[in-house]
C-alpha cells in the first residue's frame, strides 16, 4: 500500500502563523495526527511549540479540549471548501467533480489509524465530531435538491442513496486492496472520480486527465 502523506492543516492549524495561540495549534495537529492522541501529552506539545504550559492552559484546560478544538477547525475548513466550490460559476456537473476530489484528496491524508486513536482515547470526541459534520451533510442534501429543481440531476434519483455513497466513496481510497492495483493516492482519485461520472463507457474528452 502507498504510503500516505502527512495530514494538511487547515489555515489557523498551520505552522507558519505568528501566534502563540495559533503555533499550539499547528503543533497539537501535527503531533496527533503522526502519534494519536494517547500517546501526546501536553508536556510534548508545548515542548515542540516552544510556548509554557502556562500559555496551553491559558486557552485549555486539557488535551481533550484542544483536541476538539482541531477538529471544530477541520469541519469547518470543509465546509468553507464546499462553498468555495459551491458559489463558483461552473455546472452542476463541474462542482460535483470538484466536491467529490477535494473530499477523497482530504481523506487520503488522514489514516484510518489516526481517526480509530481518536475512538479510542476518547469517544465523546468523535461524537462532537459527527455532530459538527451533521452540517456539512446538509449542506450536501440542499446542494443535491437544489440540483434536482434546476434539472441538473435525474428527478428520479433517491437523494438518501445519493448522499449514502457521496459521504462513503473516500472510504474506497483507503482500501489496502485498491491499493494493490493502484498504488499511487493521485492516480486513485482519478479512476474514482471518473468512474463515479462515466462508469465503464468509453471515456470522454471532459473526463480526468
Amino acid at each position: 500500500m502507498a504510503t500516505k502523506p502527512p495530514p494538511t492543516p487547515p489555515p489557523s492549524l498551520r505552522p507558519e502563523v505568528s501566534t502563540k495561540h495559533d503555533q499550539l495549534l499547528a503543533t497539537a495537529f501535527e503531533l496527533i495526527a503522526k502519534h494519536g492522541v494517547r500517546r501526546i501529552t501536553i508536556e510534548e506539545i508545548c515542548r515542540t511549540a516552544g510556548v509554557s504550559k502556562v500559555t496551553f492552559y491559558k486557552y485549555y484546560p486539557n488535551k481533550q479540549a484542544i483536541v476538539k478544538k482541531i477538529l471544530d477547525d477541520l469541519v469547518q475548513h470543509g465546509i468553507r471548501k464546499f462553498n468555495e466550490i459551491i458559489e463558483k460559476d461552473i455546472s452542476f456537473q463541474e462542482k460535483l467533480r470538484l466536491i467529490i476530489q477535494v473530499k477523497m484528496e482530504e481523506s487520503a491524508k488522514l489514516s484510518e489509524e489516526f481517526l480509530e486513536e481518536l475512538i479510542q482515547a476518547d469517544p465523546k470526541l468523535m461524537d462532537h465530531f459527527w455532530t459538527q459534520a451533521v452540517d456539512a451533510q446538509q449542506l450536501t442534501m440542499n446542494f443535491f435538491r437544489q440540483a434536482q429543481k434546476t434539472g441538473e440531476l435525474r428527478p428520479d434519483m433517491n437523494l438518501e442513496f445519493l448522499q449514502f455513497m457521496f459521504n462513503h466513496v473516500q472510504d474506497l481510497i483507503k482500501d489496502p486492496r485498491l491499493h494493490k492495483i493502484i498504488p499511487s493516492n493521485l492516480e486513485l482519485i482519478r479512476e474514482l472520480i471518473n468512474f463515479w461520472f462515466y462508469g465503464i463507457l468509453p471515456a470522454s474528452k471532459e473526463s480526468v486527465k
